[in-house]
């Protein structure tokens, strides 16, 4: 998995990551390493459309653990 922005890029094998959560508007990436503080945001408003999130949703179950959703009203 790579992370790009205008200023960095990032890559990362998904065993560095343990599990995401869910929102509405973002998945959050979680590292597995305990001692490190590495989180990978990723918007939601970067996926096309429902199929689209559905298949980043699965692409997400199918590497990582724990794919905990939370939908509180300010997410």
């Amino acid at each position: 998995m790579s992370v790009e922005t205008d200023h960095t890029f990032a890559r990362f094998d998904w065993p560095a990551m343990s599990r995401y959560v869910e929102t509405r508007r973002l998945y959050v990436l979680v590292s597995a390493d305990k001692r490190a503080s590495c989180l990978v945001i990723l918007p939601k408003r970067g996926v096309g459309g429902r199929d689209e999130s559905v298949r980043s949703r699965a692409l997400l179950d199918g590497h990582l653990a724990g794919g905990e959703r939370r939908f509180p009203a300010s997410s």
